[in-house]
C-alpha cells in the first residue's frame, strides 16, 4: 500500500495513477517532437518545390516547342518555370480555358 494525498492506494491503483500522469506527459511530449518534425518537413518541401516546378517546366520544353513553335515554347516555358508567375499563369489559364501563347497553326 502507498499513501496517496487523498486515499490510500493499493498497487493496481498507483500503476494506473502513474501510468496517467506519465501518459499526459510523455503525450504532450510526443505531440510537440511531431508537430516540430512536420513543420520542418513542410517547410523543406515548400522550398523545394518551386525547383520541382521548374524542373518539370524544363523536361517538358521539346512538347511545348513543337506545339507553340520556337519563340512561343520557350516563352511558355520561361514563364511556367518562374516560381510563383508559372503558378498564377496556369491558374488563370485554367479558369479562362486556353493558353495564353497559342499553339501554331496545323498546317494540312
Amino acid at each position: 500500500m502507498i499513501t496517496h494525498p487523498d486515499k490510500v492506494l493499493f498497487p493496481d491503483e498507483v500503476h494506473r495513477v502513474r501510468n496517467t500522469l506519465c501518459s499526459h506527459i510523455g503525450m504532450a511530449f510526443t505531440r510537440q517532437v511531431s508537430q516540430y518534425a512536420r513543420g520542418r518537413l513542410v517547410r523543406r518541401l515548400s522550398r523545394s518545390m518551386p525547383w520541382m516546378g521548374a524542373f518539370v517546366a524544363i523536361a517538358a520544353i521539346g512538347a511545348s516547342v513543337r506545339r507553340k513553335g520556337l519563340f512561343g515554347g520557350v516563352l511558355d516555358t520561361a514563364l511556367d518555370a518562374t516560381p510563383g508567375v508559372g503558378a498564377v499563369k496556369n491558374a488563370f489559364e485554367a479558369v479562362r480555358g486556353r493558353d495564353f501563347i497559342k499553339d501554331k497553326a496545323v498546317v494540312g
